[in-house]
């Protein structure tokens, strides 16, 4: 067929490859330019000089603000998580285990540690500061590469192929995730489809090994969910490739089948070693209980009518529209800037509407491939992650409710890109039609997002104390979490301070707002231009640039680059912790040694921030008075339950008055104090009496009941083989020493005059 034909001719020479990785090592170090030249460090740490007491006296001079208080994951998941990954492997040993975070629990098994994820490999072999920046900068080029091929090989020209991996590789969603294992795992979606469609038009073997390969790249890449998602799309692009070469004949269609099982079977046994452990973990986790125990809390005529992430439609056209968490204006209650970003650019966006006009104006089916497949892929993902009518129904379809279906914008972004790709090839075709309609859908952008910014602007001001009313409504209800724990006069005068920044978008100093009517204006510049001289390359170099020009604009200071020397300075409340040497754990009460962060000072915490937290670990805490969990993050308002003791909690910084119980041994000028647990339980001890329940909801009331001495017995939910309790304890108490305590390895010595259990 045509499409088959157009494949082979189109196949870039490896001097185009060269040229287009060049591209983007270059367009990529500007990105990032600050990380990667500057001498600073792609890590936005400076948050935790407004986010944790600790670090407030060590804030550097002159600091007033995070620069992006909304990426904490990175700060406070994937660093620590690196940095000790580094620690074990210098001391040849991988991390299995992680005993720093809720009382310990798997590592590798996690699935977003990635210990074996290919970025992290290159990472590995780097100093840690610049290995951010630089791995950050390489899977943007592996995505704009690989996008690059995969158009070509799909029959898109040069440029129209360089154009949608441009808008791809600096879209929104991936911009927006690039310091999550989000972008590790889609950067390997368009190497897959690359590697998948040879494998099918060629009939190569070759190639479904090569598929396999890339399989296991991204599997490994650290973000199960995006694998997911990415697993779905290769899954419908394969079959829709096999059916429209062979028709739907079985006999014709099953070599094509088997290669795609041999691809998936290969991927599968290169990422083994850490898929079988997360499977492992995920089924014992508490997430995976909580979605299953609760799959739907929304009445049925919701899951057609489910409208709160309809709005987030805007930012396909206004990126900032709601506010950005960088400058502060951020204001949209029911989803956050990354989540919903579905920003490709302005003139991406006219490009794929013209394909999309195209595609509906023709009959020929021949004509329309591969371009009705993306409008599809595109229209689909995109109306998933916004939960529209009819397709919500799919979030509610398990396995996918079991995930986030929200980032199938990076979906929405790979094959609307490709789209926009399509429609600059129209352009180049010389139609002047192709060319009137793109300006009349750029001019038609441009007047929506006028009209939207100055409505909201309108509305914003006539409308200031009911704003301002709600912000403030918001901050009383939930005065008291660890997260709003300041006086009420300081989050009022902050809702004020955001109203400003909110108000100050709209106004015609902030280009972004204004982009899609200057796009217009310089494209319609440029088309001008190139009917003047007759030259397609004026109209192919605007594209780009303008793209390059857009995308750089709004992404370019989302991710912000501190100096090292403000990652984590250590507070003399956590030096005084490190003086003690001995196996304990500790305990914050608030937002002090924010979870994880104690893994940076080699310090094990009762709590924690990781999503595959077991489940009875996570029953256990969530049952204490005074705990407080937000999503994955373990936290304490009080931290003065008696099972802290069995914790192994020997510490509690704090800015409280602890009862007498506990000593106080440190204090500072910022009100930080730590008390020490003078009847903390040995991290390891023998009991000799035991109580055998029934069921695990039973055995954890037993355990938390009033009275119940946890120090001389364990409760059970079965009978230990081979062992029955001494009729009386003996007079001389067991010892348990610890020999050797490391993450994958604990060695205990025991002495005791009678059986008794460990």
């Amino acid at each position: 067929m045509p499409w088959k034909l157009r494949l082979r001719n189109r196949s870039p020479a490896r001097y185009e490859v060269l040229g287009i990785a060049l591209f983007f090592v270059l367009a990529s170090t500007l990105f990032l330019w600050p990380a990667l030249l500057g001498g600073r460090v792609l890590l936005p740490a400076d948050l935790v000089f407004d986010l944790d007491p600790l670090w407030w006296p060590l804030a550097p001079a002159g600091y007033t603000h995070p620069s992006n208080p909304l990426l904490t994951d990175p700060v406070y998941q994937f660093f620590p998580w690196k940095v000790f990954t580094l620690r074990l492997l210098a001391r040849g040993q991988i991390p299995l285990w992680n005993p720093y975070i809720d009382a310990g629990l798997p590592f590798v098994g996690n699935g977003q540690s990635a210990v074996f994820g290919p970025f992290n490999l290159v990472g590995y072999l780097l100093p840690l500061y610049p290995a951010l920046a630089i791995t950050a900068a390489l899977r943007l080029v592996v995505a704009g590469t690989f996008t690059f091929l995969f158009a070509r090989e799909i029959g898109l020209s040069r440029s129209g192929g360089l154009l949608a991996a441009t808008a791809f590789t600096f879209s929104g969603p991936m911009v927006m995730w690039l310091e999550h294992p989000h972008s590790h795992v889609i950067v390997w979606l368009p190497a897959l489809l690359w590697t998948t469609e040879r494998a099918i038009a060629r009939r190569s073997g070759g190639y479904a090994v090569a598929s396999g390969l890339v399989i296991g790249a991204h599997l490994l890449g650290g973000h199960p969910e995006t694998s997911f998602h990415v697993m779905l799309a290769w899954g419908a692009y394969s079959l829709y490739r096999a059916v429209s070469l062979e028709g739907w004949h079985l006999p014709r269609l099953l070599p094509h089948l088997g290669r795609m099982a041999l691809s998936a079977l290969l991927g599968l046994l290169l990422a083994a070693v850490q898929v079988l452990p997360f499977v492992e973990a995920i089924l014992g986790s508490a997430v995976v209980h909580r979605r299953l125990g609760h799959p739907s809390a929304v009445p049925p005529l919701n899951w057609l009518l489910d409208w709160h992430e309809w709005p987030t439609a805007i930012t396909t056209l206004l990126p900032n529209f709601f506010g950005t968490d960088a400058d502060g204006s951020y204001w949209f209650p029911y989803s956050n800037y990354i989540e919903q970003n579905g920003y490709v650019g302005v003139l991406p966006l006219a490009l794929g509407l013209l394909a999309l006009l195209h595609l509906l104006r023709r009959s020929s089916p021949t004509r329309r491939a591969p371009g009705s497949f993306l409008a599809i892929s595109a229209l689909f993902a995109l109306g998933i992650a916004l939960r529209l009518p009819i397709l919500n129904l799919v979030n509610h379809i398990p396995p996918l409710s079991l995930v986030a279906n929200g980032r199938m914008r990076l979906l929405y972004a790979f094959f609307f890109a490709l789209l926009a790709g399509l429609g600059l090839d129209e352009i180049q075709q010389g139609k002047g039609r192709s060319r009137r309609d793109l300006l009349r859908l750029l001019l038609g952008l441009a007047l929506i997002a006028l009209l939207l910014t100055i409505a909201a602007y309108v509305g914003f001001r006539l409308f200031k104390e009911e704003v301002i009313r709600s912000g403030r409504a918001f901050v009383e209800a939930n005065q008291g979490n660890p997260y709003l724990s300041r006086p009420l006069d300081y989050y009022y005068a902050l809702v004020e301070e955001r109203y400003e920044r909110k108000l100050a978008l709209y106004r015609p100093t902030n280009v972004v707002m204004y982009l899609p009517a200057l796009i217009f204006l310089l494209w319609f510049a440029a088309d001008r231009w190139g009917r003047r001289v007759a030259r397609r390359t004026v109209w192919v170099g605007a594209a780009i640039g303008l793209t390059l020009l857009d995308l750089f604009v709004v992404g370019v200071g989302f991710h912000p680059a501190i100096e090292p020397q403000d990652i984590f300075p250590t507070p003399e409340a956590v030096r005084f912790l490190q003086r003690d040497t001995t196996v304990y754990r500790i305990c914050g009460t608030g937002l002090i040694l924010y979870p994880n962060s104690n893994m940076l000072f080699d310090l094990p915490d009762a709590r924690g921030y990781d999503p595959i937290t077991p489940r009875r670990y996570a029953e256990l805490v969530d049952r204490l008075e005074g705990h407080y969990r937000h999503h994955g993050h373990s936290l304490f308002i009080r931290a003065d339950s008696p099972v802290l003791d069995l914790l192994n909690v020997k510490y509690v910084l704090t800015d409280q008055d602890l009862e007498a119980a506990w000593e106080p041994v440190y204090v500072d000028g910022s009100g930080i104090r730590i008390y020490r647990n003078p009847d903390v339980v040995p991290r390891a001890f023998v009991v000799y009496r035991a109580e055998v329940v029934e069921g695990a909801d039973r055995s954890l009331e037993r355990l938390l009941e009033e009275g119940f001495d946890f120090r001389r017995r364990v409760v059970l939910e079965e009978r230990p083989t081979n062992w029955q309790p001494p009729p009386t304890p003996p007079a001389s108490p067991p010892v348990v020493q610890i020999a050797d305590y490391q993450p994958n390895r604990v060695v205990l010595q025991v002495e005791t005059a009678a059986d008794g259990l460990l």
